[in-house]
């Protein structure tokens, strides 16, 4: 009867773990999902201003330039 609940406290551990998991997995998938959005407003955002927004990495290289920068001849990336 040992042996029974042995497996049996195994396979509840499994469950939980596996749960876990499914559950940290779309809470992931949310938070890509909110990025996403976020990322599509600012790029609304950024196209509907006369502003130019731009970002550089660490090297001083741009990264980002808002559309907006076609209107001081500048080409978009």
């Amino acid at each position: 009867m040992q042996y029974v609940a042995i497996i049996y406290e195994n396979k509840v551990e499994f469950m939980r773990v596996y749960a876990n998991l499914l559950a940290s997995t779309f809470q992931r998938e949310g938070t890509y999902e909110s990025l996403r959005d976020s990322v599509v407003r600012y790029d609304l955002l950024a196209q509907q201003t006369r502003s130019i927004a731009w970002e550089v990495n660490a090297e001083g290289q741009f990264t980002y330039q808002s559309f907006s920068g076609i209107y001081f001849g500048l080409s978009p990336r």
